[in-house]
């Protein structure tokens, strides 16, 4: 009888205290889980403000990702001190996995880094058009770690942001005009006042042509064969090569009208017999 009410007495003890760990337990679950639907409903609150006042995706939906990630720490830190175990230890346990994970992730860490510094200084954002690292297209997505380029024959090019923030960058995107030019070879017999007023007559009917900086028409160089002439007007940013192939087409037609041959820049040998 001894023995039975001794584990009797073992058992309660045992399902006291099964009883109350499971009500911390459930609580503390029930804790995270009402606690990560308010911090996610916060991180989407700061996201919002954030492109409201910056008007920018990828600066917004960063601090979104940084606040949710630090909010969720606090919180998982938090329970864990109400349910006694001891975040000091727990802290240091962070840190080593930190350490260690930093040490495998390199080379992500260093586009993490590269990824911020873009976000602060700003060289593009999403729907410019650039070059870097020999790749030109549309930015359509820019996360913390890497940029997404859409080329223009449509091909996705996933570019690492550490190397993009420490290489050249050009923007064809941040200014509102663009400078479009083209060549044509013209035969030494050709009247040049003439060429240059048909040219210009057809740059000065296109409305997307501007009138400021006007365009212009110089003899680049005279080569063996032929004159070289180049062709410069400025246009909208984005419209520059619709402007050009209908400045060609038209061009092209116009001096058929006035029978002006351009020259194919060959010579012609003519060999004589004796």
């Amino acid at each position: 009888m001894l023995e039975l009410s001794h584990w009797e007495k073992v058992s309660k003890e045992f399902a006291d205290m099964l009883f109350s760990k499971g009500i911390e337990l459930a609580t503390a679950l029930l804790v995270l889980f009402i606690g990560f639907f308010i911090i996610n409903k916060i991180s989407k609150g700061i996201r919002k403000a954030i492109f409201r006042k910056t008007n920018d995706i990828a600066v917004s939906e960063f601090i979104e990702q940084s606040s949710r990630i630090v909010f969720k720490i606090m919180l998982l830190l938090t329970v864990a001190s109400q349910m006694g175990i001891q975040t000091t230890s727990f802290v240091a346990a962070i840190g080593a996995a930190g350490l260690a994970i930093g040490m495998a992730l390199q080379g992500s860490l260093a586009n993490f880094a590269g990824g911020v510094l873009i976000l602060i200084f700003k060289p593009f954002k999403i729907g410019d058009s650039i070059t870097s690292m020999g790749f030109s297209g549309e930015v359509i997505s820019l996360n913390i770690l890497h940029t997404k380029l859409l080329t223009g024959d449509n091909k996705l090019v996933v570019l690492p942001n550490g190397q993009v923030a420490n290489s050249s960058i050009v923007n064809a995107s941040n200014q509102k005009g663009r400078r479009a030019e083209f060549s044509i070879f013209v035969k030494y017999s050709s009247d040049i006042s003439q060429i240059r007023q048909i040219i210009f007559s057809v740059l000065d009917e296109d409305s997307s042509v501007y009138k400021t900086p006007k365009p212009t028409v110089v003899v680049e160089e005279l080569k063996e064969n032929n004159i070289h002439l180049l062709i410069r007007f400025w246009t909208d940013n984005g419209k520059q090569t619709i402007a050009l192939n209908q400045a060609l087409e038209i061009i092209k037609l116009k001096f058929d009208e006035h029978h002006i041959d351009l020259s194919p820049g060959h010579q012609t040998i003519e060999i004589v017999q004796k």
